[in-house]
């Protein structure tokens, strides 16, 4: 269960999985303060949104299959997609070049709230995203080679 301290931000980080990432927040304002980070990035094993106002969604698999009334993480397989599994949302505050910087708001995991977010785009159509203390990379969807892995 997600502990929230803004339950609007919350509610658009459930919404934004439950959509699959895809398009999620579009109708925001745009923002050149992050706009080289807005988009939808993959990885192997999760995705990675960030609107160009500065919200943070990183939907992960958690290997723990969903069966009956399980409580706790855990993901479904529908097809050739993975649903469920862990959440964190939060929100950038600054830029400093070619990173953003800015903190965890909720999570399915209860000791990342309040851990930093740190987002590097380094302009090759990747994003290097430290969610605490887990650094991931991620590409555009589309992207297959080996350092999205």
């Amino acid at each position: 269960m997600m502990k929230a301290k803004r339950p609007v931000l919350q509610a658009f980080a459930l919404l934004c999985v439950a959509v699959g990432l895809v398009g999620c927040g579009e109708q925001g304002k745009a923002s050149p303060l992050y706009s080289d980070f807005a988009g939808s990035w993959a990885r192997t094993t999760g995705r990675l949104f960030v609107s160009d106002t500065g919200v943070v969604v990183f939907n992960n698999r958690a290997y723990v299959t969903c069966k009956g009334a399980r409580l706790g993480e855990c993901d479904t397989w529908v097809g050739h997609r993975v649903y469920g599994g862990h959440l964190v949302y939060g929100l950038l505050a600054r830029r400093q070049g070619k990173t953003a910087y800015g903190n965890v708001e909720g999570s399915t995991q209860p000791t990342l709230p309040g851990q930093p977010i740190e987002l590097n785009a380094p302009g090759d159509g990747s994003i290097v995203a430290v969610i605490g203390n887990r650094s991931l990379s991620f590409c555009a969807p589309l992207d297959h080679s080996a350092q999205c892995q």
